[in-house]
């Protein structure tokens, strides 16, 4: 829903890092979704493999899970990444923009950035 139902607050997100003179942080309130797909998008225009975007996405267990946590329902780290931020779960959003929009570029271009948006950001990145 978050990738066709928010493709303007996605767009300003992109254009608002491209345009960025210095850092730039990016955050949601849990940190794992929203957060993860900026990452992931932006991973991906770097020129990051899929399977290491996923891996990454799962990573967020690592930094995220609370074992002491009395709201916790899952009370391993393999658990929470399971079924809070599974990797897969971050492959089939890839598969989907891949499919939908020939891929993230694809993606960010529908939603409106420009080649110099995303010549921007991959020269962030990479420089």
């Amino acid at each position: 829903g978050f990738l066709e139902g928010c493709k303007e607050n996605v767009g300003r997100i992109m254009t608002t890092l491209a345009g960025a003179a210095g850092a730039a942080l990016f955050h949601c309130h849990a940190g794992k979704d929203r957060t993860g797909l900026v990452a992931a998008f932006l991973l991906d225009l770097a020129g990051v493999p899929a399977a290491t975007i996923a891996a990454d996405y799962g990573l967020t267990a690592r930094y995220s899970f609370d074992p002491d946590s009395e709201n916790s329902k899952v009370r391993t780290e393999d658990s929470y990444r399971d079924h809070v931020c599974p990797p897969a779960g971050m492959s089939l959003v890839l598969e989907y923009l891949d499919r939908e929009y020939g891929g993230v570029e694809g993606y960010m271009r529908a939603i409106g950035l420009t080649d110099g948006d995303l010549s921007a950001l991959r020269s962030r990145l990479l420089d």
